[in-house]
């Protein structure tokens, strides 16, 4: 059964932020090195900021911890999800991927990679 947790978030900041840069990358386009480093490092702050306000939510933490949930679901790139768990009391994981398997990802658990469908190309 799924239920609906809602938490208030207050990211007005973050978001006159991510106009000003996705702006300009739209006109500028990322050829340059700098916009690609500069874009990252917008994406890593936007990241922290909301890890670090889910993870300091008591609220919302005690809420899950009484869940008592058997298994946590997770994108992979997205590694906040695993504090969340650990402070939660979730031991078993599930880790997913919105694209096709990366290598490095797979590699430990010995799964091959078969790139036979790569989103965004085209099949001709």
């Amino acid at each position: 059964l799924a239920r609906i947790m809602e938490r208030r978030s207050d990211f007005e900041t973050l978001s006159r932020q991510r106009e000003q840069i996705f702006t300009s990358t739209w006109a500028y386009g990322l050829a340059e090195l700098t916009d690609i480093f500069r874009m990252a490092k917008w994406l890593t702050t936007v990241e922290d900021r909301f890890c670090e306000s889910q993870l300091s939510d008591l609220r919302v933490i005690n809420k899950l911890k009484l869940e008592r949930f058997d298994v946590g679901i997770n994108e992979a790139l997205t590694l906040c999800g695993y504090a969340l768990f650990m402070k939660v009391g979730i031991k078993k994981q599930v880790s997913t991927m919105p694209t096709n398997l990366i290598e490095k990802f797979v590699e430990p658990f010995a799964i091959d990679n078969n790139p036979s469908h790569v989103p965004g190309v085209p099949l001709i």
